[in-house]
C-alpha cells in the first residue's frame, strides 16, 4: 500500500537526525523515497511498542 503525504525538507532533516540515519533529501537528487520509507516505518513501529 502506497500513501502520499507532504513533508517538508526541514522534518525529513529532523527525522533523519532522530532516527541517526543519511539524509533524506539532496537538493541534486531529491527526495530518497526509498529512505523515507524506512524512515516512516522505523517511526511508526518505535511509537507502536
Amino acid at each position: 500500500m502506497k500513501a502520499n503525504i507532504e513533508i517538508s525538507e526541514g522534518t525529513m532533516d529532523r527525522l533523519a537526525g532522530a532516527l541517526d540515519l543519511s539524509p533524506l533529501y539532496d537538493e541534486d537528487y531529491g527526495v530518497d523515497e526509498e529512505n523515507l520509507s524506512y524512515a516512516i516505518r522505523l517511526m511508526v513501529d518505535l511509537c507502536a511498542d
